[in-house]
């Protein structure tokens, strides 16, 4: 037993207790002093003086950008920044990306090959996780009471580290995380957003590696970007520089759009292959078939064509196609000319498309992409088979108008499908068919399901979807009924991306367009479709429903069409077409085995085939394929 003699005023008391009662009294106080020490005020402050900032209002950071995911590219950024307004030049594989975001005005704005878009709410977001004076700022309005914090305990972050997770809100906006190790000291910050075309949250982490001092300016070595567990990107800065405000104030002005070439308006005609739509056009000079593809980011010249006009070599980088990545180089052609309208000094990408080159035919010179279109209003007549360019704005065609974002250089759309409900989806004159998107066949439950064996791009023959017909879908007010969808199968852990494999949004094809007159105004960011009494004929729309892999030396079958009569047949990817009405496909390039089981609607096709060791003939129905 203890003993402690207490005095006062009024005389002297003895008090006594016991050992345990001591320690832990002293356990509790050091309990206290250690929760303030951090407390989420505390550790905010710790990590908002672990910064060092200029005094100069604007700070400009270059550095380098490794790019993983949704394909491996390098690349170069600057970010220029006051803690609230930013702006981005990022150039990779030859192609510039310029934007610009004022947090304050809320407003924001992008560039992508001349064409000048208003900044989706979305984009707002990353520019201001790569800032070192907004992080500094929140922690500091953190650490004073400005803005509340939430303590949300231990997480483990993407690299596997156990962090105590902070998150900084206000009023309006995305809160902050902010991500601390036991020590206390800033191990990473981000932010969680709702994914709209995902359709779930998804966690952003930026997360530094080593730190150093530079102009007195403490900035990281590198940064590594994460979505959810996924390493998508890393920057490293290589330089910083304090600069004034007006240098700032300057780059935030959005720049004028190119204006439309003289020409205008002119109409071309176009032919269909294989549910594809193709425009004639001259590269430097040269007449060549090229496909109309408004999905495209950027206008694509076929290799073959390239080193036939000679043009230089590029820088190389990977881009994403329908079927996945694809290798390629950016270089410019002197002149493309589109009937009447000559484009001079057209940025192209140039990469081997050799299965679309078999759809198009020996004339094929590539794909009509973003970069080629965005000066323009262009119409698309499917019933007329012919395009039309015209001058942006006045009076809109006949239609339903809808003003639309772009997803990158697409105009996307909203489409409602059976049993499903509302669905993102990119307007793509480059697919044949409308696909939706994994999760969303995952929920659909049609009542005629079925495989199809391949998807053609620029990545080659793609990812195995299935298919079904649909009751209904309604696009821009109008319902279509009994229309073939596919919808794309997840991609395996580990296996190449493929851009339909992971992403929330689909591709509104030909086989729903050709129900429209099409019309998209690049400029005003808007799309007219007008319904027409009956769906456009294409070319090679009837057919037994056998797709033969067309790099292969024989007839061999790489898929067959959704609910055609292959398909009902019982017909599989990997069996071989012997004969087709008689006719030996021995020593026939499969390319013109092709357009042997097509014909006319409601003819039938006698096939002899060949699966292992047994040979079998069927009477097959040419249908048409939508």
């Amino acid at each position: 037993m203890w003993s402690v003699e207490v005095r006062n005023g009024a005389g002297a008391r003895l008090i006594r207790f016991s050992p345990m009662v001591a320690v832990t009294a002293l356990w509790l106080l050091g309990t206290a002093i250690a929760a303030l020490a951090q407390s989420p005020q505390t550790l905010l402050q710790r990590a908002a003086s672990s910064l060092a900032v200029p005094a100069s209002p604007v700070l400009r950071m270059q550095g380098t950008v490794q790019v993983f995911y949704p394909m491996s590219n390098k690349g170069t950024i600057t970010l220029m920044e006051d803690g609230e307004r930013f702006h981005v030049l990022l150039h990779v594989g030859g192609v510039d990306t310029e934007s610009a975001t004022d947090g304050r005005a809320g407003f924001g704005w992008r560039r992508q090959h001349g064409l000048v878009l208003p900044l989706e709410a979305g984009n707002v977001q990353p520019p201001a996780r790569l800032s070192i004076l907004s992080l500094r700022r929140v922690l500091l309005q953190g650490a004073s009471g400005t803005r509340g914090v939430i303590d949300c305990g231990t997480c483990t972050l993407p690299d596997g580290r156990q962090a105590r997770w902070l998150k900084v809100v206000a009023h309006t906006g995305t809160p902050w995380d902010i991500y601390c190790d036991s020590e206390g000291s800033l191990i990473a910050w981000g932010y969680h957003e709702s994914d709209d075309l995902r359709r779930r949250p998804t966690q952003f982490v930026v997360m530094p590696t080593g730190w150093k001092e530079q102009d007195g300016v403490r900035l990281p070595v590198e940064l590594k970007l994460y979505e959810d567990e996924r390493h998508t990107q890393t920057i490293r800065w290589e330089r910083s520089e304090p600069l004034p405000r007006e240098v700032l104030q300057s780059k935030l002005q959005p720049p004028a759009s190119p204006p439309a070439p003289a020409g205008l308006p002119v109409t071309l005609p176009v032919r269909f292959s294989q549910r594809e739509i193709f425009v004639e056009v001259k590269l430097n000079g040269r007449e060549y078939l090229m496909m109309l593809d408004t999905g495209a980011g950027i206008t694509v010249v076929d290799q073959p064509v390239a080193e036939a006009l000679r043009l230089p070599p590029g820088e190389t980088f990977n881009l994403l196609g329908a079927s996945g990545p694809g290798a390629a180089s950016v270089t410019r052609l002197a002149s493309l000319q589109m009937g009447s309208v000559t484009l001079r000094d057209v940025q192209v990408a140039v990469t081997d498309l050799g299965l679309i080159r078999l759809i198009g035919g020996s004339r094929f010179g590539g794909i009509l992409g973003f970069n080629a279109l965005n000066r323009f209003r262009v119409t698309v007549d499917y019933h007329r088979r012919t395009v039309t360019l015209e001058r942006p704005g006045g009076e809109l065609p006949p239609g339903r108008a809808i003003t639309t974002e772009f997803f990158g250089a697409t105009p996307m759309l909203e489409v409602e499908v059976e049993d499903i409900g509302k669905v993102p989806m990119l307007l793509d004159t480059g697919a044949a068919m409308s696909i939706l998107p994994a999760e969303s066949g995952q929920q659909w439950q049609p009542y005629r399901p079925a495989s199809l064996g391949l998807t053609l791009g620029v990545g080659g023959a793609g990812n195995v979807p299935r298919a079904a017909r649909a009751g209904f879908v309604r696009l821009a007010g109008e319902t279509i009924r009994g229309v073939t969808l596919m919808f794309s199968s997840p991609a395996p852990k580990g296996a190449p991306v493929q851009i339909l494999s992971e992403a929330g949004f689909g591709l509104l094809g030909n086989n729903l367009l050709r129900h429209f007159r099409l019309t998209i105004d690049y400029p005003m960011r808007t799309v007219v479709l007008q319904r027409m009494p009956q769906p456009a004929a294409m070319d090679d729309a009837a057919t037994v429903g056998i797709v033969l892999d067309l790099t292969a030396q024989s007839a061999k079958v790489a898929g067959v069409t959704p609910l055609s009569a292959a398909w009902e047949a019982g017909v599989e990817r990997g069996d071989e077409v012997l004969a087709v009405d008689g006719r030996s496909t021995r020593g026939v390039p499969p390319s013109e085995v092709q357009k042997w089981l097509a014909g006319a609607e409601g003819t039938f096709k006698r096939i002899l085939l060949q699966r292992g060791e047994r040979r079998w003939q069927v009477q097959l129905q040419c249908l048409p394929m939508f």
